[in-house]
């Protein structure tokens, strides 16, 4: 399945090259020059047997070929594709999230152009903008302390404490409550905990009885002294995939915004193509119904590969500024329990005290998202949905709340100008 010429001497080849070398004006050029030169063979699928490859640019691959390959981080040869079709409905989201992922900022502006949402080319051309600040290095490591809720995940505990422990920073402990599981997590995790690092100190205890994911939270919070923590990161026991970078990226992002309070980054479901669950979340709608924005499964192409304020960020694998937790916006909600809106009423009651939640599109991770699939199936749990959507609704004045969110939406829209 091959797109372009193996040819060292061939244009495809030099883009390369001078990608590799950061010289980006070289690396369009030659791009260019290889389409121009048709420098591709075939289509997605291999020729049948006595029929000739094709010698001139592959025919418009479909919707599904176009996933397909993102899927497999067929990189090059998307960008080529891009080239010939640059205002296509994927390729123009996709073209951008690919320079962003290669550390190009100035060409996934360049790309963006094309995107026809005036509001999402600038989305990007921000991200491009605040790039370096989000990429500073850390010459001191904050401290961060890892809060894991667990409970009857014998499955996929040990899976999701391995990924947790394989981070490359190094300054952070772990605070680890087994939530009254009934079958083999305890003993699961006691085992799995080894993976963490030896310097990383690794606290866990087991509560008698399931108390709830937003008073368990509460109880690793207030139960262990977190004064010395610049940071609390909270982890699910269901993720599947967490890049090893993803606690620096997240300090990197928190400390490149002055007011933010929260960050989080991309959720995707376990399985493929990828699939988002978790992404760019605002509050539509604050009256007698509670909004919020991309709350459904969408096929990952790339539409959601920026950074940008949101009012929701979602809470399987995030961090919080220590003290502004703890001494401005306070514990989550019990009364919302088990776990349904616990997240964006938190998130809410952080934006009214006039802080940034901010969404780090480039922080993609891997969940399983148990709770929420057993909620669509669940009636009790549905309608327990229902009911914390009402607590939230008359637990803050909604007047309030729309004025609130239209002011920091505008000064959003003058930070993207900016």
């Amino acid at each position: 399945m091959s797109f372009y010429k193996k040819n060292p001497e061939s244009y495809s080849n030099l883009a390369e090259h001078y990608r590799c070398r950061g010289n980006q004006d070289k690396y369009q050029h030659y791009m260019r020059m290889a389409v121009n030169a048709g420098e591709f063979e075939g289509k997605i699928d291999e020729p049948q047997a006595g029929q000739p490859a094709a010698t001139s640019a592959p025919a418009m691959p479909s919707m599904e070929e176009i996933i397909q390959l993102y899927n497999q981080k067929r990189y090059d040869i998307l960008l080529q594709l891009a080239l010939i079709h640059p205002n296509h409905k994927l390729l123009s989201y996709i073209a951008p999230s690919i320079h962003f992922a290669r550390g190009n900022p100035k060409l996934a502006n360049q790309v963006a152009e094309h995107i026809r949402d005036p509001e999402e080319y600038l989305i990007r051309k921000k991200t491009a903008k605040i790039w370096d600040g989000l990429h500073r290095s850390l010459k001191i490591e904050p401290r961060v302390h890892l809060l894991v809720l667990i409970y009857n995940r014998e499955k996929y505990v040990e899976q999701a404490l391995a990924q947790l422990a394989n981070t490359k920073y190094k300054n952070f402990a772990v605070y680890i409550a087994d939530n009254g599981s009934s079958d083999k997590t305890w003993d699961i995790a006691r085992q799995a905990i080894a993976r963490f690092p030896e310097h990383v100190q690794v606290h866990m205890e087991k509560l008698p009885t399931n108390i709830g994911r937003p008073a368990g939270h509460n109880w690793l919070l207030t139960n262990y002294d977190h004064s010395v923590a610049d940071y609390i990161a909270i982890g699910d026991d269901d993720l599947t995939e967490v890049p090893q970078e993803w606690m620096t990226q997240m300090v990197q992002t928190a400390k490149s915004f002055g007011n933010c309070a929260v960050v989080g980054g991309k959720a995707l479901y376990s399985h493929r193509p990828d699939t988002i669950h978790g992404c760019a979340h605002r509050i539509e709608d604050f009256s007698s119904k509670l909004i919020v924005s991309n709350t459904s499964d969408f096929i990952d192409f790339g539409q959601f590969d920026y950074v940008d304020k949101v009012d929701h960020v979602t809470g399987c694998l995030h961090i919080y500024d220590r003290k502004i937790l703890f001494e401005d916006v306070g514990l989550f909600d019990i009364s919302l329990s088990p776990c349904q809106y616990v997240d964006v009423e938190h998130h809410l009651r952080v934006r009214l005290k006039g802080y940034d939640v901010i969404y780090n599109g480039l922080i993609a991770f891997r969940h399983l998202k148990a709770m929420g699939k057993e909620s669509q199936k669940n009636r009790a749990m549905a309608g327990n949905t229902l009911g914390n959507i009402i607590k939230v609704l008359y637990k803050h004045d909604q007047t309030v709340v729309r004025a609130k969110l239209h002011s920091l939406s505008e000064q959003r829209h003058a930070w993207l100008n900016s």
